[in-house]
C-alpha cells in the first residue's frame, strides 16, 4: 500500500474536486462514459430492475448515462457545487448532496452500489465507507468498486526508494495531472525521509491482495477483480506523459464522440480505440495483452462483490 500526499493548496476538499470537474464539458463527459473501461463491467452487473446508487458520483456522469438507458440509478456526492452545476443543466438528474459515510437511505435499499475512486481518499481508511455501503445493500446486493492500483511498476519504483518516493526529481514528483506529489510506503516501510510540510494526504494506492482483504473483512465476497485504466497508469512515466500532453480533455472527448459512431466496417482506428479506451478483452489477442499490461501499469483496480449477509 502506498500513501500519496499533494500540495495543500491543491487539495482543498470540495474545492479541489469541483475545480477538477468544472473543466470538463458535461455532455462530452456523459458520452465518454460509453468508452470507459468500467462500462462493460457495469453493463454486466447492474440490475435491470432494482435501485442502484453511485456513492461519490461527482457531477453524475454515470448516473445520467445509465438513467438515460432506463436504469433506476441515483447518486450522492459531498461536492455541492458539482451537483448544482449538473442540476442547472439537467434538473431531473437523480443526484443530491450527501456523505458516503452517512447515507440518507434505509437498510437493504439498493440492489447495486458503484464506487469509482472514492474510498481511498479517507485517511482513516475505507472501512467506514464500506460499512455504510454494506448497510444500504440488500442481501443479494452487488458492490462494484475501484481504487488506485499499487501496480507492479509503482511497486518496483517505490521499493527502490523505500521512504518517500520521489520520482525523477530531487524535489517532488509532478503527476500527469499537474499536482506535485510525494509518496510514502505504509505500513511495511514506515519511514519518513522527506519533510512533508506544505503537503496533505490525498489517497491510498492498494495492491490487489490488500484491498481484497479489506473487502473480505467488510463482509463482501469477490466475484471479479480486474486492473483498469492502463493508459492513465502509463502516465506515471514522464516520456509517455510528455508524448500525450497534446491530448487535452477536449481531444479525448472528440475520440469518444467518434468511437460512439457505429461504422459498417470496423477500421484500424476503431480497433485501437476499443483497445486503448474501452480495454475490450473480446478483441482478438486483447485479453492476454490487457492482463499483462494491467498488472504492470493499470491506474485502477476494480472489484465486483456480493454482499455476505
Amino acid at each position: 500500500m502506498r500513501k500519496k500526499y499533494i500540495l495543500k493548496n491543491a487539495d482543498d476538499d470540495r474545492n479541489f474536486w469541483e475545480e477538477n470537474w468544472f473543466v470538463t464539458n458535461l455532455e462530452d463527459a456523459v458520452r465518454f462514459c460509453g468508452e470507459s473501461p468500467v462500462t462493460p463491467v457495469l453493463d454486466k452487473y447492474f440490475p435491470k430492475k432494482g435501485k442502484i446508487l453511485e456513492g461519490g458520483c461527482g457531477p453524475g456522469y454515470f448516473v445520467i448515462y445509465y438513467s438515460r438507458m432506463g436504469y433506476d440509478m441515483e447518486g450522492v456526492d459531498f461536492a455541492k457545487g458539482a451537483i448544482n452545476r449538473t442540476l442547472s443543466v439537467y434538473p431531473e438528474t437523480p443526484i443530491k448532496e450527501g456523505n458516503v459515510l452517512e447515507l440518507d437511505y434505509p437498510d437493504n435499499y439498493f440492489k447495486a452500489y458503484y464506487s469509482g475512486g472514492v474510498v481511498e481518499h479517507f485517511e482513516d481508511g475505507p472501512y467506514a465507507a464500506l460499512k455504510e455501503a454494506y448497510r444500504v445493500l440488500d442481501k443479494d446486493g452487488t458492490l462494484i468498486i475501484s481504487v488506485p492500483y499499487f501496480n507492479l511498476s509503482r511497486r518496483i519504483n517505490t521499493y527502490k526508494n523505500p521512504a518517500l518516493l520521489i520520482n525523477g526529481s530531487s524535489d517532488v514528483y509532478p503527476d500527469f495531472d499537474g499536482f506535485k506529489s510525494v509518496y510514502k510506503l505504509t505500513p511495511r516501510h514506515n519511514r519518513d525521509g522527506l519533510n512533508r510540510e506544505g503537503f496533505s494526504f490525498h489517497q491510498y494506492e492498494y495492491t490487489k491482495n490488500e484491498f481484497a482483504r479489506i473487502l473480505d473483512e467488510s463482509g463482501f465476497d469477490i466475484i471479479l477483480n480486474r486492473p483498469l485504466s492502463i493508459i492513465w497508469g502509463l502516465r506515471d512515466f514522464s516520456f509517455i506523459r510528455k508524448a500525450m500532453a497534446e491530448y487535452s480533455n477536449q481531444s479525448i472527448s472528440k475520440i469518444a464522440d467518434s468511437a460512439s459512431a457505429k461504422p459498417a466496417v470496423r477500421s484500424r482506428d476503431s480497433f485501437l480505440k476499443n483497445l486503448i479506451l474501452k480495454e475490450d478483452r473480446n478483441l482478438p489477442f486483447a485479453g492476454p495483452l490487457l492482463k499483462v499490461l494491467g498488472a504492470g501499469f493499470a491506474n485502477l483496480i476494480l472489484f465486483v462483490c456480493k454482499v455476505r449477509k
